[in-house]
């Protein structure tokens, strides 16, 4: 079966008990031979059978995009590495509504587009008022393509808790101080799939650090979780604000192709 770990990073985990064994009762014990799964920090994992034996499957996250390793369980109870693995995402960006769409998804996906830049902020520089965030940055945009540029912050979320969260954002600024109402923050957090708090921050966690850049007159955001983001579903998306209205412009579809990366030493 596949059980969900104990502990605040949850994951999954594969146990069997004796035949005959109460649904109750403790799985059998299985110790590594070996090698050390811990190397991988697995979070996903399936039962494997092909050509008439069990494999064990293991994967970065429950998402099962990524695997870490294939591993083979002998009658003593040991389990040995059979080969790890490497996964690559070959991304597809494709227009996504709007009159425009066609050639903004292509300039984005040719790189023929030029980011805004962000000045550098220091949480001296600004009053968050938010837990486990420091301003990363500040910049005078129209991000919400009404003709009147205006201030925001760039803000950067870390927390340590779980298997922890990454991510940066925008939101209004006056002044110093970080804007947490109004129509144009709500808009704002609506573009972005973020709801932050002074206790905590909801988000993707992907580890993200959104963009502007202008394309015929209207400014849009480049948001696309990073390339080594580990057990994360790969995402990227270029948005547009229209006054307090949010579309949806490019969204990218991603195949993953897995390759052997290294067989385990009894497997050579």
């Amino acid at each position: 079966m596949v059980a969900e770990r104990d502990g605040t990073m949850r994951g999954e985990d594969l146990q069997f008990r004796k035949r005959g064994a109460a649904k109750d009762s403790a799985p059998v014990e299985v110790a590594p031979k070996d090698f050390q799964p811990g190397d991988y920090l697995p979070f996903g994992a399936r039962w494997l059978v092909h050509d008439g034996r069990v494999y064990t499957l293991y994967f970065e996250s429950e998402n099962l995009r990524h695997p870490s390793y294939l591993g083979t369980i002998d009658p003593a109870n040991a389990e040995h590495l059979v080969c790890d693995f490497a996964a690559a995402e070959r991304e597809t960006l494709r227009p996504a509504g709007g009159r425009d769409a066609d050639g903004v998804c292509e300039a984005v996906a040719q790189k023929h587009v030029s980011y805004m830049p962000v000045a550098e902020a220091s949480d001296d520089d600004l009053d968050l008022g938010r837990r486990e965030t420091r301003g990363a940055g500040r910049i005078t945009v129209d991000f919400a393509n009404t003709g009147a540029p205006a201030a925001l912050a760039l803000l950067s979320y870390e927390s340590g808790a779980g298997r922890g969260c990454d991510i940066s954002y925008f939101d209004t600024v006056t002044d110093r101080k970080v804007v947490a109402s109004g129509d144009a923050h709500a808009a704002l957090m609506k573009l972005q799939d973020i709801a932050p708090d002074a206790e905590r921050t909801e988000s993707r966690c992907d580890g993200s650090v959104p963009r502007w850049f202008s394309h015929r007159g209207r400014t849009y955001l480049d948001m696309a979780s990073k390339p080594d983001a580990s057990g994360i579903a790969p995402f990227h998306e270029v948005r547009l604000l229209r006054g307090t209205k949010a579309e949806t412009v490019c969204k990218a579809g991603f195949a993953v192709r897995w390759t052997v990366k290294s067989m385990g030493p009894e497997f050579h």
